[in-house]
């Protein structure tokens, strides 16, 4: 099986920041993504430099904090294999500091949004009656 990558872009949008993702992972909300546990993921930014920080590291080497230059990716870090929702700051400097407090869902499955099976009920064991 192939190896899971997932690119997070962050652009400029007003006085935030906007956040789409590629390849192996989808966008739950404006600022939560959710990806694969074991997915390899990247930070990229056309409009200035970033710095992503965690508090809590979601990567198999610990890693907490990660940056790059406007257009270069952070490079690609492999997430634990533990489902987790772990909040991160952004920062991006072009040409003043702009800086938001997203979340990186790390779940068994990237799609997250389907059906959930339903537990079958227990059956009932028949009371003995009393003679």
């Amino acid at each position: 099986m192939a190896q899971l990558k997932a690119t997070i872009a962050i652009t400029l949008a007003g006085n935030g920041l906007a956040y789409a993702i590629a390849g192996d992972g989808i966008a739950v909300t404006p600022k939560k993504h959710r990806v694969q546990k074991n997915t390899l993921v990247e930070w990229i930014c056309p409009d200035g430099d970033i710095a992503v920080l965690f508090a809590t590291t979601p990567f198999t080497n610990n890693q907490t904090a990660l940056s790059a230059v406007q257009n270069v990716s952070t490079g690609f870090l492999k997430t634990k294999n533990k489902k987790k929702a772990y909040k991160y700051s952004v920062v991006v400097a072009s040409p003043g500091l702009t800086i938001e407090d997203p979340i990186l869902d790390v779940s068994d499955d990237a799609g997250g949004g389907g059906a959930k099976a339903k537990k079958k009920a227990a059956k009932k064991s028949a009371s003995k009656k009393k003679k």
